[in-house]
Protein backbone atom coordinates (compact mmCIF):
# COMPACT_ATOMS: atom_id res chain seq x y z
CA UNK A 1 0.00 0.00 0.00
CA UNK A 2 1.42 3.36 -1.05
CA UNK A 3 0.83 5.98 1.63
CA UNK A 4 -1.37 8.95 0.66
CA UNK A 5 -2.04 7.58 -2.83
CA UNK A 6 -5.64 7.64 -4.08
CA UNK A 7 -6.61 5.02 -6.65
CA UNK A 8 -9.46 5.97 -8.96
CA UNK A 9 -10.87 2.73 -10.38
CA UNK A 10 -13.27 3.00 -13.33
CA UNK A 11 -14.62 0.23 -15.56
CA UNK A 12 -15.16 1.46 -19.11
CA UNK A 13 -17.37 0.00 -21.80
CA UNK A 14 -18.09 2.08 -24.91
CA UNK A 15 -17.72 5.35 -23.04
CA UNK A 16 -16.35 7.58 -25.79
CA UNK A 17 -19.16 10.12 -25.20
CA UNK A 18 -18.43 10.49 -21.47
CA UNK A 19 -14.91 9.53 -20.52
CA UNK A 20 -13.17 12.81 -21.42
CA UNK A 21 -15.38 14.67 -18.95
CA UNK A 22 -14.37 12.30 -16.13
CA UNK A 23 -10.68 12.40 -17.06
CA UNK A 24 -10.69 16.20 -17.25
CA UNK A 25 -12.31 16.39 -13.81
CA UNK A 26 -9.58 14.15 -12.40
CA UNK A 27 -6.88 16.29 -14.01
CA UNK A 28 -8.38 19.35 -12.30
CA UNK A 29 -7.95 17.85 -8.81
CA UNK A 30 -5.80 19.70 -6.28
CA UNK A 31 -4.85 16.50 -4.43
CA UNK A 32 -1.31 15.62 -5.58
CA UNK A 33 -1.21 11.82 -5.24
CA UNK A 34 -3.55 10.19 -7.75
CA UNK A 35 -3.30 6.99 -9.78
CA UNK A 36 -6.23 6.22 -12.08
CA UNK A 37 -6.98 2.70 -13.28
CA UNK A 38 -9.25 2.27 -16.29
CA UNK A 39 -10.45 -1.28 -16.98
CA UNK A 40 -11.43 -1.34 -20.65
CA UNK A 41 -14.20 -3.94 -20.68
CA UNK A 42 -14.00 -4.93 -24.34
CA UNK A 43 -15.07 -1.54 -25.72
CA UNK A 44 -15.81 -1.46 -29.44
CA UNK A 45 -15.73 2.34 -29.79
CA UNK A 46 -12.87 4.82 -29.27
CA UNK A 47 -12.76 4.58 -25.46
CA UNK A 48 -9.24 3.09 -25.40
CA UNK A 49 -7.84 5.63 -27.86
CA UNK A 50 -9.26 8.55 -25.85
CA UNK A 51 -7.78 7.23 -22.59
CA UNK A 52 -4.38 6.74 -24.20
CA UNK A 53 -4.41 10.37 -25.36
CA UNK A 54 -4.74 11.44 -21.71
CA UNK A 55 -1.73 9.46 -20.43
CA UNK A 56 0.82 12.25 -21.20
CA UNK A 57 -1.56 14.85 -19.71
CA UNK A 58 -1.69 12.87 -16.46
CA UNK A 59 2.08 12.38 -16.53
CA UNK A 60 2.60 16.13 -16.93
CA UNK A 61 0.70 16.67 -13.68
CA UNK A 62 2.58 13.83 -11.94
CA UNK A 63 -0.58 11.72 -11.91
CA UNK A 64 -0.62 8.13 -13.10
CA UNK A 65 -3.10 6.77 -15.67
CA UNK A 66 -3.18 3.07 -16.51
CA UNK A 67 -5.51 1.26 -18.91
CA UNK A 68 -6.02 -2.51 -18.79
CA UNK A 69 -7.85 -4.41 -21.51
CA UNK A 70 -10.14 -7.35 -20.89
CA UNK A 71 -12.68 -9.34 -22.86
CA UNK A 72 -16.15 -7.98 -22.12
CA UNK A 73 -17.18 -9.49 -18.80
CA UNK A 74 -19.41 -6.85 -17.25
CA UNK A 75 -18.93 -4.16 -14.65
CA UNK A 76 -18.41 -6.34 -11.57
CA UNK A 77 -15.90 -8.51 -13.41
CA UNK A 78 -13.97 -5.37 -14.40
CA UNK A 79 -14.04 -4.18 -10.78
CA UNK A 80 -12.63 -7.52 -9.60
CA UNK A 81 -9.72 -7.26 -12.02
CA UNK A 82 -9.14 -3.66 -10.98
CA UNK A 83 -9.25 -4.35 -7.24
CA UNK A 84 -6.34 -6.76 -7.58
CA UNK A 85 -4.03 -3.97 -8.78
CA UNK A 86 -5.17 -1.30 -6.34
CA UNK A 87 -2.12 -0.20 -4.36
CA UNK A 88 -3.07 3.15 -2.82
CA UNK A 89 -4.11 4.09 0.70
CA UNK A 90 -7.53 5.24 -0.51
CA UNK A 91 -9.93 4.09 -3.21
CA UNK A 92 -12.75 5.72 -5.17
CA UNK A 93 -14.65 4.10 -8.06
CA UNK A 94 -16.65 6.57 -10.17
CA UNK A 95 -18.64 5.32 -13.13
CA UNK A 96 -17.53 6.34 -16.59
CA UNK A 97 -20.30 8.96 -16.91
CA UNK A 98 -19.71 10.50 -13.45
CA UNK A 99 -17.38 13.42 -12.95
CA UNK A 100 -15.96 15.42 -10.07
CA UNK A 101 -17.80 18.71 -9.60
CA UNK A 102 -15.08 20.36 -7.53
CA UNK A 103 -11.28 20.53 -8.00
CA UNK A 104 -10.82 19.71 -4.31
CA UNK A 105 -13.24 16.77 -4.23
CA UNK A 106 -10.57 14.09 -3.72
CA UNK A 107 -8.68 16.28 -1.26
CA UNK A 108 -11.76 16.84 0.92
CA UNK A 109 -12.66 13.15 1.01
CA UNK A 110 -9.06 12.22 1.94
CA UNK A 111 -8.97 14.87 4.67
CA UNK A 112 -12.26 13.60 6.07
CA UNK A 113 -10.80 10.11 6.45
CA UNK A 114 -7.42 11.29 7.69
CA UNK A 115 -9.04 13.35 10.43
CA UNK A 116 -10.33 10.17 12.11
CA UNK A 117 -8.76 6.97 13.34
CA UNK A 118 -9.42 3.56 11.81
CA UNK A 119 -12.83 3.29 13.44
CA UNK A 120 -13.85 5.40 10.43
CA UNK A 121 -12.97 3.83 7.07
CA UNK A 122 -15.62 5.26 4.72
CA UNK A 123 -16.30 8.81 3.55
CA UNK A 124 -19.12 10.07 1.37
CA UNK A 125 -20.30 13.38 -0.02
CA UNK A 126 -23.36 15.08 -1.47
CA UNK A 127 -23.78 14.99 -5.23
CA UNK A 128 -25.42 16.82 -8.11
CA UNK A 129 -28.10 15.04 -10.11
CA UNK A 130 -27.68 16.12 -13.72
CA UNK A 131 -30.25 15.70 -16.48
CA UNK A 132 -28.69 13.88 -19.44
CA UNK A 133 -30.68 15.73 -22.10
CA UNK A 134 -30.17 19.36 -21.03
CA UNK A 135 -27.15 18.79 -18.74
CA UNK A 136 -28.88 20.96 -16.14
CA UNK A 137 -28.98 20.46 -12.39
CA UNK A 138 -32.03 18.51 -11.23
CA UNK A 139 -31.19 18.78 -7.54
CA UNK A 140 -28.44 18.31 -4.99
CA UNK A 141 -28.73 15.22 -2.78
CA UNK A 142 -27.22 15.55 0.69
CA UNK A 143 -26.30 12.68 3.05
CA UNK A 144 -28.04 14.49 5.93
CA UNK A 145 -25.69 12.86 8.43
CA UNK A 146 -24.06 15.87 9.97
CA UNK A 147 -20.30 15.96 10.45
CA UNK A 148 -19.96 13.19 13.04
CA UNK A 149 -18.98 9.61 12.08
CA UNK A 150 -21.90 7.19 12.16
CA UNK A 151 -22.77 3.54 11.72
CA UNK A 152 -25.02 3.49 8.66
CA UNK A 153 -25.02 -0.21 7.78
CA UNK A 154 -28.71 -0.73 8.50
CA UNK A 155 -29.67 2.39 6.54
CA UNK A 156 -27.64 1.05 3.62
CA UNK A 157 -29.35 -2.34 3.59
CA UNK A 158 -32.83 -0.90 4.09
CA UNK A 159 -32.26 1.80 1.48
CA UNK A 160 -33.53 4.37 3.96
CA UNK A 161 -34.26 7.98 3.08
CA UNK A 162 -31.16 10.08 2.35
CA UNK A 163 -29.16 6.94 1.62
CA UNK A 164 -27.79 6.16 -1.81
CA UNK A 165 -25.07 4.08 -3.37
CA UNK A 166 -24.12 6.16 -6.39
CA UNK A 167 -20.47 5.19 -6.88
CA UNK A 168 -18.62 8.48 -7.35
CA UNK A 169 -19.41 9.92 -3.95
CA UNK A 170 -17.63 7.34 -1.77
CA UNK A 171 -14.06 6.76 -0.62
CA UNK A 172 -12.66 3.89 1.47
CA UNK A 173 -9.43 3.13 3.30
CA UNK A 174 -7.86 0.21 1.44
CA UNK A 175 -6.01 -1.20 4.45
CA UNK A 176 -9.16 -3.23 5.20
CA UNK A 177 -9.85 -4.31 1.62
CA UNK A 178 -8.39 -7.82 1.87
CA UNK A 179 -10.10 -8.42 5.20
CA UNK A 180 -13.57 -7.22 4.19
CA UNK A 181 -13.49 -8.44 0.57
CA UNK A 182 -11.54 -11.74 0.58
CA UNK A 183 -9.37 -12.31 -2.48
CA UNK A 184 -10.61 -8.90 -3.68
CA UNK A 185 -13.50 -10.68 -5.37
CA UNK A 186 -16.96 -9.14 -5.26
CA UNK A 187 -20.11 -11.05 -6.24
CA UNK A 188 -20.39 -10.94 -10.02
CA UNK A 189 -23.51 -10.20 -12.00
CA UNK A 190 -23.88 -8.58 -15.40
CA UNK A 191 -27.07 -6.84 -14.30
CA UNK A 192 -25.92 -5.28 -11.03
CA UNK A 193 -23.20 -2.82 -10.11
CA UNK A 194 -20.37 -2.89 -7.59
CA UNK A 195 -21.41 -0.53 -4.81
CA UNK A 196 -23.33 -2.92 -2.58
CA UNK A 197 -20.55 -5.51 -2.75
CA UNK A 198 -17.84 -3.02 -1.77
CA UNK A 199 -19.70 -0.83 0.70
CA UNK A 200 -21.94 -3.11 2.76
CA UNK A 201 -19.02 -5.08 4.29
CA UNK A 202 -17.17 -1.81 5.03
CA UNK A 203 -20.27 -0.21 6.56
CA UNK A 204 -20.94 -3.26 8.75
CA UNK A 205 -17.51 -3.12 10.36
CA UNK A 206 -16.67 0.58 10.20
CA UNK A 207 -18.19 4.04 10.59
CA UNK A 208 -18.77 6.55 7.80
CA UNK A 209 -18.00 10.27 7.78
CA UNK A 210 -19.98 12.66 5.60
CA UNK A 211 -18.81 15.70 3.66
CA UNK A 212 -21.92 17.84 3.26
CA UNK A 213 -20.89 19.32 -0.08
CA UNK A 214 -21.75 18.28 -3.66
CA UNK A 215 -18.31 17.13 -4.76
CA UNK A 216 -19.32 15.09 -7.79
CA UNK A 217 -21.99 14.96 -10.46
CA UNK A 218 -24.14 11.97 -11.31
CA UNK A 219 -25.76 11.72 -14.73
CA UNK A 220 -29.44 10.75 -14.73
CA UNK A 221 -30.06 8.82 -17.93
CA UNK A 222 -33.33 9.19 -19.78
CA UNK A 223 -35.75 6.33 -19.08
CA UNK A 224 -38.81 6.96 -21.25
CA UNK A 225 -41.46 4.54 -22.45
CA UNK A 226 -39.87 4.39 -25.88
CA UNK A 227 -39.42 1.35 -28.09
CA UNK A 228 -35.93 0.91 -26.68
CA UNK A 229 -37.35 0.91 -23.16
CA UNK A 230 -39.93 -1.74 -23.99
CA UNK A 231 -37.38 -3.90 -25.79
CA UNK A 232 -35.35 -4.02 -22.55
CA UNK A 233 -38.24 -4.93 -20.27
CA UNK A 234 -37.23 -8.60 -20.08
CA UNK A 235 -33.78 -7.53 -18.91
CA UNK A 236 -35.25 -5.12 -16.35
CA UNK A 237 -37.52 -7.85 -14.98
CA UNK A 238 -34.57 -10.21 -14.61
CA UNK A 239 -32.45 -7.47 -13.07
CA UNK A 240 -34.75 -7.12 -10.03
CA UNK A 241 -34.14 -10.78 -9.15
CA UNK A 242 -30.39 -10.43 -9.68
CA UNK A 243 -30.23 -7.36 -7.46
CA UNK A 244 -31.92 -9.28 -4.67
CA UNK A 245 -29.57 -12.24 -5.17
CA UNK A 246 -26.65 -9.81 -4.88
CA UNK A 247 -28.06 -8.37 -1.64
CA UNK A 248 -28.49 -11.85 -0.12
CA UNK A 249 -25.06 -13.05 -1.19
CA UNK A 250 -23.27 -9.98 0.16
CA UNK A 251 -25.03 -10.18 3.53
CA UNK A 252 -24.26 -13.90 3.79
CA UNK A 253 -20.57 -13.15 3.21
CA UNK A 254 -20.32 -10.70 6.14
CA UNK A 255 -18.84 -12.49 9.13
CA UNK A 256 -20.54 -11.64 12.40
CA UNK A 257 -23.89 -10.65 10.89
CA UNK A 258 -26.75 -12.64 12.39
CA UNK A 259 -28.72 -14.55 9.74
CA UNK A 260 -32.12 -13.60 11.15
CA UNK A 261 -31.05 -9.97 11.36
CA UNK A 262 -30.01 -10.07 7.71
CA UNK A 263 -33.39 -11.50 6.66
CA UNK A 264 -35.20 -8.84 8.66
CA UNK A 265 -33.17 -6.04 7.10
CA UNK A 266 -33.86 -7.32 3.61
CA UNK A 267 -37.65 -7.42 3.82
CA UNK A 268 -38.20 -3.79 2.83
CA UNK A 269 -35.68 -4.07 0.01
CA UNK A 270 -37.36 -7.22 -1.30
CA UNK A 271 -40.77 -5.52 -1.27
CA UNK A 272 -39.40 -2.51 -3.17
CA UNK A 273 -37.71 -4.74 -5.77
CA UNK A 274 -40.91 -6.74 -6.20
CA UNK A 275 -42.87 -3.51 -6.73
CA UNK A 276 -40.42 -2.50 -9.43
CA UNK A 277 -40.66 -5.95 -10.99
CA UNK A 278 -44.46 -5.71 -10.83
CA UNK A 279 -44.29 -2.41 -12.72
CA UNK A 280 -42.14 -3.90 -15.50
CA UNK A 281 -44.31 -7.05 -15.73
CA UNK A 282 -47.38 -4.85 -16.15
CA UNK A 283 -45.71 -2.83 -18.91
CA UNK A 284 -44.69 -6.07 -20.62
CA UNK A 285 -48.23 -7.46 -20.39
CA UNK A 286 -47.11 -10.51 -18.43
CA UNK A 287 -50.34 -10.71 -16.45
CA UNK A 288 -49.93 -14.11 -14.80
CA UNK A 289 -46.43 -13.32 -13.54
CA UNK A 290 -47.63 -9.88 -12.48
CA UNK A 291 -50.40 -11.32 -10.34
CA UNK A 292 -47.95 -13.77 -8.75
CA UNK A 293 -45.64 -10.85 -8.00
CA UNK A 294 -48.54 -8.89 -6.44
CA UNK A 295 -49.34 -11.85 -4.18
CA UNK A 296 -45.70 -11.98 -3.06
CA UNK A 297 -45.83 -8.30 -2.18
CA UNK A 298 -49.09 -8.82 -0.32
CA UNK A 299 -47.67 -11.74 1.70
CA UNK A 300 -44.53 -9.80 2.64
CA UNK A 301 -46.56 -6.71 3.56
CA UNK A 302 -48.06 -8.31 6.66
CA UNK A 303 -49.64 -5.62 8.78
CA UNK A 304 -49.19 -3.01 6.07
CA UNK A 305 -51.74 -2.24 3.36
CA UNK A 306 -50.72 -2.01 -0.29
CA UNK A 307 -51.35 1.49 -1.62
CA UNK A 308 -54.68 2.19 -3.31
CA UNK A 309 -53.21 2.96 -6.74
CA UNK A 310 -51.46 -0.40 -6.91
CA UNK A 311 -54.57 -2.27 -5.76
CA UNK A 312 -56.65 -0.61 -8.50
CA UNK A 313 -54.06 -1.41 -11.18
CA UNK A 314 -54.05 -5.01 -10.05
CA UNK A 315 -57.85 -5.27 -10.23
CA UNK A 316 -57.93 -3.68 -13.71
CA UNK A 317 -55.31 -6.14 -14.92
CA UNK A 318 -57.90 -8.95 -14.59
CA UNK A 319 -60.11 -7.22 -17.22
CA UNK A 320 -58.62 -8.09 -20.64
CA UNK A 321 -60.17 -5.26 -22.70
CA UNK A 322 -59.09 -2.48 -20.33
CA UNK A 323 -55.60 -3.82 -19.67
CA UNK A 324 -54.90 -4.29 -23.39
CA UNK A 325 -56.02 -0.73 -24.17
CA UNK A 326 -53.77 0.65 -21.44
CA UNK A 327 -50.81 -1.42 -22.66
CA UNK A 328 -51.22 -0.13 -26.24
CA UNK A 329 -51.47 3.45 -24.97
CA UNK A 330 -48.23 3.14 -22.98
CA UNK A 331 -46.33 1.69 -25.94
CA UNK A 332 -47.51 4.53 -28.20
CA UNK A 333 -46.08 7.06 -25.74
Amino acid sequence: MIKDLVNILTPAYNGEKFISRLLDSVLSQTYPYISMIIINDGSTDKTKEIVEQYIPKFKKKNFNLIIYDQINGGLSNAINNGLKIVDGEFLVWPDIDDWYASPNAIEKLVNALKSHDDDVAVARCAYNRINENKMNLIRVDYPCMGNEPKNIFEEAVKGSQHFWLEPGGWMIKTKFLDEFIPHREIYQSRLTGQNTQILWPYLFYKKCISVEEPLFSYLIRKNSHSRAFFSNLELKIKQQDEIYDTFKTVLKSIKGLDENKAKSLLINRKINLLKQKYHYLRLAGKWKEMHECYNQIHDLNKGHSINKKMRIKNIISYIPIIRDLLLKKKKRH
